[in-house]
């Protein structure tokens, strides 16, 4: 019994010390008690100022439960208004209330809408309480909050962070774990971003913010950066603080463009203040499929960017470029750049880039001085001069209009050439680009061993204008073969007005426009002879088109042709074509499909002996190596010879030629060995005169008998 009395003695004393203890609870944490202590915390360690607008819900066991009905925050230290948040729960260890650092198991803060304004007085000062705050924090959300940037923190315009939601795990003054994602809001950039790491808080003097480390800190954004669908990662093993900023090892950068390039930036180690950041080498790769191929790119850099006024150089760039054509048979193209670039926020620049580009020599030096303007874009003044380049390689640049939108320019340009495709070499032109659209104007140059004048204009949305004047030119320079006569030659003039669109990433090139005319003089071309075929016509009249008057090797001179151009449902067209020499002429149209150019001709030769005017029907194609392939409508020309004939008697002369004609076509369609067919001289017959022939023949060579 005594042990029982003992034992009740004790659980009694145990009782009256838990009565007291809630008793203290319900006596002391009251909601006034709670709300006086949250808003003393609140104005010494974060310069904040708390007006509820509802009673404060308490809950004390099994837990300390303290609920916050939505409450405007000011900054105690100037009044301006911080933000609001809808609802906050606090849950903690019911004695920890009595301590003066409790431990918090959970912080709840949902609705939050929050301005820090950073750089201000307020929140510097908010800043400095903070740094001498004690505070133990097993695990704190945030749902459905807002952070809003006001403009020149993180760039010109204002930014916003919505939609947070937020996870701050063993937060403590040493450190602790955060996870975060929102919707990130700005002029240039808008998205879902997010970001994870592990904080360290250093001991030392200072402020908060200039001790803070994070290991293995990561951050993604997916959405629109200049209104461009874009994936983005930055990752770095470790950012630690160095008293003037903060070190960065390995920080390593990846963004990913729809339909655009993939682009990455690593280095061993970076320096971050408030004022700059720099790395020593910086290294870059780059990737971009095209319709035609893979255009790739890496290299290295010194880069420093000061932030305060803005302020950008890169030194020691070196840029290798690679182009892999999607045709395996094609080859790959190398460019390699060096140099230096330096801008500044006030507008003043200096670039110095030489190297190859596609094969081809490049130099490009611009500079520009400050000016007042509302443009932010750099306005260079300078020369960009390149070697020769072909339009194969042309097509094997990565075609971004908006990349042309990036700066201004004012200056000049020259090109050595752009290939015997276009028959143009030693380009100049004086060049205007402004807010992405390009003028050229006073554009000189060679085309064809001629002159040439221009003028271009591309706007924004990618289509160009371009008026051509080419004089003095020799065709054979464009259309020159080996082993065989120029597929057209003569001095040429020519006049075209163009019109198209530029290659993009979601089109090809298209040309919309080219109305003109071009002129021909004391030229010929090949693949067909028309003096030939006239004279094989009236003469020996076969049933087929001779062959020698369709070889590689046959020309028909001119002295003049001419025609008109324009563009017909996307296809160049020849209009009123016209070609005329001493013993023919000849009308013909034509039409440039699939890389292919179709002519239709008809040749006329004039009436002669007893043949009226005879046309001759024929039609040529070529291919890229614009070697024309000739065929003609022969039958329709026998036809019309042979009707001028119906009533002339056969003479022994042509029926020799017919026959000479007969058996060399026969000879040649046996398809033998290469040689010589003999040549057959017909007997010079001569009658003797008759006793009643009364006319004397004409004095020469006798005519035949009439059959």
């Amino acid at each position: 019994m005594r042990h029982i009395r003992v034992l009740l003695a004790l659980f009694l004393f145990a009782a009256v010390i838990v009565l007291i203890l809630v008793t203290a609870l319900a006596w002391w944490i009251t909601p006034d008690r709670v709300g006086h202590r949250l808003a003393e915390a609140l104005n010494t360690h974060l310069a904040l100022k708390a007006d509820f607008q509802g009673p404060i819900e308490i809950k004390r066991l099994p837990e300390l439960r303290i609920t916050l009905p939505a409450a405007t925050l000011t900054r105690s230290t100037d009044g301006s208004k911080a933000g609001r948040f809808d609802a906050a729960v606090i849950a903690l260890k019911p004695w920890s209330f009595f301590a003066e650092s409790p431990r918090i198991d959970h912080i709840l803060i949902d609705g939050l809408s929050y301005n820090p304004k950073p750089g201000t007085p307020a929140a510097q000062e908010a800043v400095n309480r903070l740094s001498t705050t004690l505070w133990d924090v097993e695990l704190m959300e945030l749902r459905n909050s807002t952070i809003a940037f006001d403009a020149g923190v993180f760039g010109p315009t204002a930014a916003k962070l919505s939609a947070i939601q937020a996870r701050l795990e063993n937060i403590s003054e040493k450190g602790g774990a955060i996870r975060l994602a929102g919707m990130l809001e700005s002029a240039s950039i808008s998205g879902s971003a997010s970001f994870a790491g592990i904080l360290r808080f250093n001991e030392g003097t200072g402020d908060l913010l200039s001790r803070i480390a994070v290991d293995s800190p990561a951050a993604t954004l997916d959405g629109l950066l200049n209104r461009r669908s874009v994936h983005a990662e930055v990752r770095a093993k470790s950012v630690t603080p160095t008293g003037s900023g903060w070190q960065i090892e390995s920080p390593d950068a990846r963004g990913v463009f729809a339909n655009g390039p993939e682009i990455s930036a690593a280095a061993p180690s970076a320096l971050l203040s408030s004022e700059a950041f720099a790395s020593d080498r910086l290294s870059l790769t780059a990737s971009l499929n095209t319709r035609n191929g893979q255009f790739a790119a890496s290299g290295t850099l010194k880069a420093m960017q000061r932030f305060h006024p803005q302020n950008t150089e890169l030194s020691q760039i070196d840029l290798t470029t690679r182009f892999t054509p999607t045709n395996a048979a094609d080859e790959a193209t190398e460019s390699r750049l060096t140099g230096n670039a330096a801008w500044s926020e006030d507008g003043a620049a200096e670039i110095r880039l030489t190297g190859t580009l596609l094969g081809a020599a490049l130099s490009f030096n611009a500079s520009s001085v400050p000016e007042e303007t509302e443009d932010r874009r750099l306005n260079l003044n300078g020369d960009l001069a390149l070697g020769e380049l072909s339009p194969e390689r042309l097509s094997q640049l990565p075609w971004d209009l908006e990349w042309l939108s990036l700066l201004n320019f004012r200056g000049n340009i020259s090109i050595a050439g752009l290939g015997p495709v276009w028959g143009l070499s030693n380009l100049s032109a004086h060049a205007e680009l402004f807010k992405g659209g390009l003028i050229l104007s006073e554009g000189k140059g060679e085309w064809l061993g001629g002159k040439t004048d221009f003028a271009a204009i591309l706007t924004p949305d990618g289509t160009w204008h371009a008026n051509f004047r080419g004089r003095d030119g020799r065709a054979e320079s464009w259309f020159s073969g080996q082993n065989r006569p120029a597929g057209l030659s003569g001095r040429t003039d020519a006049t075209l007005t163009l019109a198209g669109t530029v290659q993009t990433p979601d089109s090809p090139a298209k040309l919309t426009q080219a109305d003109g005319s071009v002129r021909m003089t004391s030229g010929a071309f090949s693949g067909f002879n028309v003096p030939l075929a006239f004279r094989i016509l009236a003469d020996e009249t076969p049933d087929a088109t001779p062959p020698e008057v369709r070889q590689p090797h046959s020309v028909s001179a001119f002295d003049e042709l001419s025609f008109s151009t324009t563009v017909k449902d996307g296809r160049l067209t020849i209009l009123d074509g016209k070609a005329s020499a001493q013993d023919w002429s000849g009308d013909f149209t034509g039409e440039a499909l699939s890389g292919n150019l179709l002519i239709q001709a008809v040749f006329h030769a004039p009436a002669a002996a007893k043949l009226p005017e005879l046309a001759l029907a024929a039609s040529a194609q070529t291919g890229s190596d614009l070697v024309p392939v000739w065929s003609a409508e022969w039958n329709k020309a026998t036809q019309a010879v042979d009707q001028a004939r119906s009533g002339e008697p056969m003479t022994l002369d042509r029926l020799g030629r017919r026959v000479e004609r007969a058996i060399k076509d026969f000879w040649q369609g046996l398809e033998l060995p290469d040689f010589k067919l003999p040549e057959m001289e017909l007997p010079d017959w001569k009658l003797p005169k008759m006793p009643w022939e009364k006319d004397e023949p004409a004095p020469g060579k006798p005519a035949s008998p009439a059959i």
